[in-house]
């Protein structure tokens, strides 16, 4: 682990929550990382509240050294009412929750960032401009941004919050969680950073349940206590990533070589081959390997054969 990863680890064994004023929004995640890290703002006194009326504001305080789990905005008046919370996942990864009503269409500057958003709208919808596609509730999307360039989208208005859950993950925080490109469908090789690639997005197919585990977050607000919703939050973080993952790879047998595999034949193949690599001067036979993964041998052979070549 990295210094910059130590230090940010300190954030996120914090359970605290912390209000400010200053803006967030159009900071770079590593920004925002670091005014975690510095403990800046006030606890949220009304951390449990249902609604997305505000009634009072807090102001930004200068870092006063105790770092915190998350950050929360409020909108300011004349932009609407509502927030956006930060919460630190794990170094490099971090998770926002939007519930907020905007008055007017208003336009979201994105700096130049290299890193990729798994977005779940639950209510109300935005418009990335450049993709020409409206992401409205119910839907989710995978973005990658090579880092190259700013981006933008708009927040259309609407009588009813938007209510919006994203993952942010950064490229060093791949491996740690096990995103490799022996483990991802092939179009997200690419896009979770482990090539070389432009900017793109694409819609996340068949995403009820992706919904479902952004709705539980968005009202984890109601029934658990701060220190207890950071847990659950970085829980369903976690949740959140391996079901955008799976939801991006084919969901259809794939028959290979005259055989038919399965998603989950497939996920077992993987990780049998993890297993081998892990120890070849001990590695297990075949029986023993198969057992492991849950996999039949001939299975097992026929799947090395067609998907590794060996």
């Amino acid at each position: 682990m990295s210094e910059n990863q130590k230090d940010l680890s300190k954030s996120l064994n914090s359970p605290l929550m912390n209000v400010i004023d200053d803006g967030m929004l159009g900071l770079k995640t590593t920004e925002i990382q670091t005014k975690m890290q510095a403990g800046v703002g006030k606890p949220d006194s009304n951390d449990a509240t249902s609604g997305v009326s505000v009634a009072y504001r807090l102001s930004l305080s200068a870092g006063h050294g105790t770092a915190v789990g998350g950050l929360r905005n409020y909108l300011s008046a004349d932009v609407g009412s509502g927030y956006w919370d930060f919460i630190g996942v794990c170094p490099g990864v971090m998770l926002s929750i939007t519930d907020a009503i905007y008055h007017t269409s208003h336009r979201m500057k994105l700096p130049a960032e290299r890193l990729v958003k798994i977005r779940v709208v639950c209510s109300g919808s935005i418009y990335l401009a450049h993709d020409a596609l409206r992401v409205v509730d119910g839907s989710t999307v995978i973005q990658h941004f090579a880092g190259g360039k700013p981006a933008e989208y708009v927040i259309e208005a609407n009588e009813s919050p938007l209510q919006m859950v994203v993952l942010h993950v950064l490229p060093e925080a791949m491996q740690n969680l096990g995103l490799t490109a022996d483990v991802l469908p092939k179009k997200l090789i690419s896009v979770f950073g482990l090539a070389e690639a432009a900017d793109s997005v694409f819609n996340v197919q068949a995403s009820a349940k992706l919904v479902r585990i952004a709705r539980e977050v968005l009202e984890s607000r109601d029934h658990l206590l701060g220190e207890m919703r950071q847990t659950y939050v970085r829980g369903k973080a976690y949740e959140l990533l391996c079901e955008a993952v799976l939801r991006s790879g084919p969901v259809t047998d794939t028959l290979a070589g005259g055989n038919r595999f399965r998603r989950s034949d497939i996920m077992r193949l993987h990780e049998a081959r993890r297993i081998l690599g892990s120890d070849l001067e001990s590695s297990p036979t075949i029986e023993k390997l198969s057992c492991l993964v849950g996999i039949n041998r001939t299975k097992l052979q026929a799947g090395f054969r067609e998907f590794f070549g060996e």
